[in-house]
């Protein structure tokens, strides 16, 4: 039994290599010392085992649910960023086809889209800011809060005297068709198909910049170190249920143990 008890601590720390928080975790040497001493006071192996079985346990759920709440803040950035990808893309299939856009192409592109476009915009800021309070206490947050940054910062681009983030912003849901009119956010998407057109079909045009084609690869880059964290994050939380599995029939055995050593006890003290 003794053999049991000196690998428990280190089997504890090694399932969560980071602290959760200090009223949940301790360290190798803390449990040592509250071994020690409760051999001391003469606690039995068998109690000491279920002690330190329904710490680990303890731990392990607070572990799993830190690992549940920061896979749901990853999804949700991811969420965001893939439809602000599929917006741009719109604009690229849908409008950047034509080498003027017209009226006709203009009302074949659905409104919805701009629609789509703020609200992924609004909430992809509001969702790297709590990423980022994350991060302070979970430091692999850090790349991917870089790199949404990096795509915001992309939407802060001017065109005509305005931010694109701007004009997304202040944007109240007007569709109208908008050709050469920059400060609205439909003549910004007219403008942006336009530059999307030329750069990928007028080669003699040298000085225009596709920030569509641009922002999506930011996006696409911000994207894959997610869907990596993501995977970070899944492996790391089979390996909680795997310890938690492993463990689960010493500690049931334990505490059947822990039971009727209890009951014998209980016994020679009403004789």
């Amino acid at each position: 039994m003794t053999h049991i008890i000196n690998r428990i601590p280190s089997s504890i720390a090694h399932s969560s290599n980071r602290q959760v928080s200090n009223d949940t975790n301790i360290s190798k040497s803390e449990w040592e010392d509250l071994i020690d001493r409760m051999k001391a006071d003469g606690v039995s192996l068998t109690m000491i085992v279920l002690a330190i079985y329904v710490k680990a346990m303890d731990n392990v759920s607070v572990r799993i649910l830190l690992i549940t709440h920061e896979t749901d803040k990853l999804s949700s950035v991811m969420s965001d960023l893939l439809s602000l990808s599929t917006s741009l893309s719109k604009i690229q299939s849908q409008l950047g086809a034509k080498k003027e856009v017209i009226q006709e192409d203009w009302d074949k592109f659905d409104g919805k889209h701009l629609k789509e476009m703020q609200n992924s915009y609004n909430k992809l800021i509001e969702d790297c800011k709590k990423l980022k309070e994350a991060s302070t206490t979970q430091p692999d947050f850090k790349p991917i809060v870089t790199a949404i940054e990096g795509v915001i910062d992309d939407f802060d681009s001017k065109i005509g005297d305005f931010k694109f983030s701007e004009d997304i912003k202040k944007w109240q849901g007007d569709i109208s068709f908008q050709k050469d009119q920059r400060g609205t956010l439909q003549g910004d998407i007219v403008w942006l198909a336009k530059q999307f057109y030329e750069k990928n079909h007028d080669t003699n045009d040298k000085g225009v910049v596709d920030y569509v084609s641009i922002w999506i690869q930011d996006i696409n880059a911000a994207e894959q170190l997610g869907q990596g964290m993501s995977q970070q994050k899944t492996v790391e939380l089979q390996a909680q249920m795997q310890f938690i599995s492993s463990f689960s029939t010493s500690g049931q055995e334990s505490a059947r143990a822990g039971k009727e050593e209890l009951s014998v006890m209980v016994q020679h003290q009403t004789r």
